[in-house]
């Protein structure tokens, strides 16, 4: 068969099996690069049977090639190599990759993930199969396409975004190798190796202290020469917290403790110490470590292969606090651990240390750090701003400040030029050796936002002209002469900080009060609520996360610390599905994990799990926001007529959470929220909104309505890298990743998930039995209660990564989602297909297609992209029960009085029970073990070559 034809035959043949034409030339593409899409091509390197047919298959593949085809690879045709492709790929060992593979749109996207996850090449020659998968689409780009089409925080707010396309659950990665071990290593790094860490993103062990299995090379993993004897890590705890709650807010926290074991003696600190001092370090406790996981996969014959670079883990360590005492196993050294960039948020660190007005137009102006520049003190000669607190005059801002009492303040250029002032004045009055040093980096679409707007600037709130500054001296005169000219500055606002304030809040605060989140909110109150409701119908909230990087500067030697250069990085932060209905109402459609659990015949992931449901919760609301206005002048006086109205509508419309529903609304109004005061007041209504929108955001750690607990076989992609290791660039910078990834949602250098962008979320399924047919032994299903009305969306809050006695196991804590109507069995699981067909039609964005088992979630049709159906599994996980597959229809079938149809092994059960004698069994009665009209088949349920089929 020519080449060309035979490429034709196979795209025919997998656009046919439901594969879209770019997903298609995908899988040809890369057939052509290993055999040139000879079904005879051998390749005998490499040992073992060699390398054979299309797709180049080794070993056990080519016996499950045997089992599927009912004949040796060696004697099949070309049809039959093509079928066994697609085999693989959707129901056979490799369904992972070709999960991935329904997930792309483009041909390069396509042949760079069939590659990578299905043929596993070097990737040497991945162009190579990027060239060919677009000659046969006619062109398109000749690189794997690695933007975020949902990326969309740069767009103006209420801009007309196109959808992103529909993502398919990522799978486990660790499910594809036969099987895997896991390696630890602790290492110690120097400063100027722990900047270079920082700024390339990159590392290369020097200094291994301890490694799993006596791990050791020369040249690529060196022992320190001080560590000659073997330790052991008994256990391994990773606790990451992901999703915005009340803790630790807008952050990330990340928690490490491990277990050290030394069998024979009790020198692990002693020899650390020495290690230390070897690098010329001056604190052996401030010194970066550094924790590495490495996956090692072993193949059928138990061989071990080596590391996965792709799901390698690195965690920058500062060491907290050792525990130790002595046991049967030795030495044993229990010590606790933080990610050293999170030093960041230490209250000596993250703490305002005098009073300060700021005052400003954006949120980028508020915290600009000008190294260098005086803080620009300034003096109101005893006068006080209306309403606020007298500003002192000083001299600089320096310890011996007197403004910490709390009733002065002291004005200055920024709040980040503030700090490094303060610090530097330190160095001066020689309280330090070595200054810290601030900086704060944020996106533009974050950073360019304003806080002024005609409804919100007062005088009270505005900076008077000043005739120390030109331009206001300027204005000042002309208005002496009796020009018309504002002593009102409309540009800036004053901000005043007190002392003792966190950093962290202090952004969040400032944050909320500008355009970025204010123009987001959705209020009755306005007069465009209509129109902007519609606008933001689908649109995700855009939050914030805030990112440490820390850079360490010369130790000084009086707090005997290292000196730092920290930077809080503000980058965009998406978030679906809130609980209130004064934000965009967006819905998440593609969660990145999917979990089936019990009676679904299809999990290989969960093997426990805990609900803890909260009747008592609530989300608290700001009954009359506009009454607020009231307690503060207002510039317009004809508003003061509006503030008494209240609008009822703040439930939302979503059946989801109707008060029978399972997770239903519960609002509990509030004459003010305390968070509103606590942070410097909110007086008019996008404030106070603002303030409630925030506190519903973030979530109480098991004081949600649903928290599951699930736990599950570990999964690497939920180890977190971006924060603490790589850091995804912000908008407003071009960066271009070091590897190319095919998934979105994953770390270009890394292919962890990406936890700093947005929200995780997993859709969990179980399944609930209600008894079992004794007729045939399987359990039995009522129309009822088939699917439980906990399964749907859940949101990723922490995950905790255990690593002991060579088990690798995670606990996810999940909240469940609120507005799931796509999700919710609660309305979708009793209906039969005709009535969903007529209620989809009704209301098509309430009630997607048939919900089952599946590999991918539930997705609303209208949404798919071209060729992007996803593929829905719930016949093939039936076929387990006794039940039709992929439609349940006890219900019309009982209101017919006809008995339920029954799958055919179900059938075959119920013919043995009814066919089996009565009296005692003995030689005489004994039945035959297979009987007379049975042919054997084979495991793959295909019949056996010259045998007739089975009838």
């Amino acid at each position: 068969m020519a080449t060309s034809q035979a490429a034709q035959t196979a795209l025919s043949f997998f656009q046919g099996k439901g594969w879209t034409p770019a997903q298609a030339a995908g899988i040809i593409g890369n057939l052509q690069a290993e055999s040139g899409l000879n079904p005879q091509a051998f390749n005998g390197a490499g040992g073992g049977r060699g390398a054979a047919g299309i797709a180049q298959w080794r070993g056990s593949r080519q016996t499950d090639f045997q089992e599927f085809a009912g004949v040796p690879l060696s004697q099949s045709t070309y049809e039959q190599q093509l079928d066994f492709v697609n085999y693989e790929l959707t129901q056979g060992k490799e369904k992972d990759a070709g999960a991935r593979l329904k997930a792309t749109t483009t041909a390069a996207d396509a042949a760079t993930v069939v590659d990578k996850y299905y043929e596993r090449s070097e990737g040497t020659d991945l162009q190579k199969r990027i060239n060919n998968a677009n000659a046969l689409t006619g062109g398109g780009p000749s690189v794997p396409n690695t933007q975020t089409p949902s990326d969309v925080a740069g767009e103006p707010m209420g801009a007309t975004v196109k959808r992103p396309a529909i993502l398919y659950p990522i799978p486990n990665r660790l499910h594809q190798y036969p099987s895997y071990i896991y390696g630890l290593s602790l290492h110690l790094l120097t400063e100027d190796e722990y900047n270079n860490m920082v700024n390339t993103q990159t590392y290369t062990p020097k200094r291994v202290l301890i490694a799993s299995a006596g791990r050791y090379s020369p040249d690529t993993f060196p022992r320190s020469e001080f560590f000659d004897k073997d330790f052991y890590f008994e256990n391994l705890n990773l606790l990451t917290t992901i999703a915005p709650n009340n803790t630790s807010r807008n952050t990330n926290a990340i928690e490490t403790s491990f277990t050290i074991i030394e069998p024979y003696g009790f020198t692990l600190i002693e020899r650390i110490i020495k290690a230390a001092k070897a690098i010329k370090s001056e604190s052996y406790t401030m010194m970066p470590y550094l924790l590495q996981i490495d996956f090692f996969t072993i193949d059928d014959a138990g061989k071990i292969i080596g590391s996965v670079e792709e799901l390698r883990k690195r965690i920058p360590i500062k060491l907290t606090k050792f525990d130790v005492k002595v046991s049967g196993k030795g030495a044993e050294y229990r010590i606790a651990a933080s990610a050293y960039n999170h030093s960041a948020y230490d209250k000596n660190t993250v703490t305002t240390p005098a009073n300060f007005e700021v005052v400003a137009g954006s949120v980028a102006e508020f915290f600009q750090s000008i190294e260098g520049t005086p803080a620009d003190t300034v003096s109101f000669e005893g006068n006080q701003v209306p309403g606020e607190r007298a500003i002192t005059e000083q001299n600089n801002i320096g310890p011996n400040f007197k403004g910490t009492a709390n009733t002065t303040y002291t004005r200055v250029k920024s709040y980040g030029t503030a700090i490094n002032e303060w610090c530097e004045k330190l160095k001066s009055y020689g309280k330090v050796s070595e200054n810290d040093v601030y900086r704060f980096e944020f996106d533009d679409v974050i950073g360019k936002s304003l806080f002024t707007h005609s409804d919100t600037v007062t005088p009270k709130r505005t900076r008077m002209q000043d005739a120390r500054t030109p331009n206001d001296f300027v204005n000042i005169k002309r208005q002496a002469a009796g020009e018309q000219q504002s002593i009102y500055d409309p540009s800036k606002v004053i901000f005043q900080i007190n002392y003792g304030t966190t950093i962290e809040k202090l952004l969040e605060y400032v944050i909320r009060n500008s355009d970025y989140v204010q123009n987001q909110l959705i209020l009755p109150e306005d007069p465009d609520y209509d129109q902007k409701r519609k606008q933001m119908a689908e649109e995700p909230l855009n939050w914030f996360k805030i990112v440490p990087i820390i850079r360490l500067r010369k130790f000084d030697k009086i707090r005997g610390v290292f000196a730092r250069e920290i930077t809080y990085r503000i980058t965009p932060y998406k978030i679906f599905n809130v609980r209130l209905d004064i934000a965009p109402q967006g819905v998440q459609l593609s969660p990145c994990k999917n979990y089936n659990y019990i009676y679904t015949g299809k999990n290989d992931d969960v093997f426990d799990f805990d609900i803890n449901f909260n009747a008592l919760y609530f989300n608290q609301v700001t009954a009359y926001r506009n009454s607020l206005a009231e307690l503060n002048p207002t510039a317009d006086s004809n508003a003061v007529a509006q503030q008494t109205q209240n609008f009822p509508n703040y439930g939302g419309g979503d059946a989801s959470m109707e008060p029978n529903a399972i997770m239903p609304a519960i609002l509990h109004p509030v004459v003010q929220n305390s968070t509103a005061s606590a942070t410097g007041g909110a007086s008019d209504t996008k404030q106070v909104a603002a303030v409630d929108l925030a506190d519903s955001i973030m979530t109480n750690t098991l004081g949600d309505m649903m928290v599951l607990k699930l736990k599950i076989l570990g999964d690497p992609d939920f180890i977190k890298q971006d924060d603490i290791f790589y850091r995804t660039p912000l908008t407003s910078v071009t960066a271009t990743p070091t590897k190319p990834t095919s998934d979105e949602r994953l770390l270009p250098n890394n292919s962890s998930l990406v936890m700093d962008n947005g929200e995780l979320y997993a859709q969990v399924l179980f399944r609930t039995p209600v008894d079992i047919d004794e007729s045939t032994g399987l359990m039995e299903f009522d129309s009822n209660y088939k699917n439980s009305l906990f399964s749907g969306l859940y949101r990723v809050i922490q995950v905790t990564s255990n690593f002991q006695n060579g088990q690798f196991t995670q606990e996810l804590e999940l909240a469940r989602l609120p507005r799931q109507a796509a999700f919710d069995y609660t309305e979708l699981q009793n209906t039969d297909g005709t009535e969903r067909t007529q209620r989809q039609e009704s209301n098509p964005d309430s009630f997607p297609g048939k919900l089952g088992i599946t590999q991918t979630p539930p997705i609303i049709p209208g949404l798919l992209q071209s060729g992007g159906t996803p593929q829905t599994t719930a016949d093939a996980s039936d076929s387990a029960t006794n039940e039709t597959p992929g439609q349940n229809q006890q219900a019309a079938q009982e209101a017919n009085n006809v008995p339920p149809l029954l799958t055919q092994n179900a059938q075959d059960l119920r013919i043995v029970n009814e066919t089996a004698p009565e009296e005692t069994i003995s030689d005489q009665t004994e039945p035959q073990a297979i009987a007379p009209n049975f042919t054997p088949i084979s495991t793959r349920g295909n019949r056996v070559p010259g045998t007739a089929a089975v009838q």
